[in-house]
């Protein structure tokens, strides 16, 4: 069985590049993560 691994939204923001708030606002208007 495979075992899942989550980010935390701090984890994502610098992964990904983005600030914090864009992933809440993507998130708000149900379009990201």
């Amino acid at each position: 069985m495979t075992e899942n691994t989550y980010l935390t939204q701090t984890q994502l923001a610098e992964r990904w590049q983005v600030a914090e708030s864009t992933l809440e606002r993507w998130r708000s208007e149900g379009i990201g993560p």
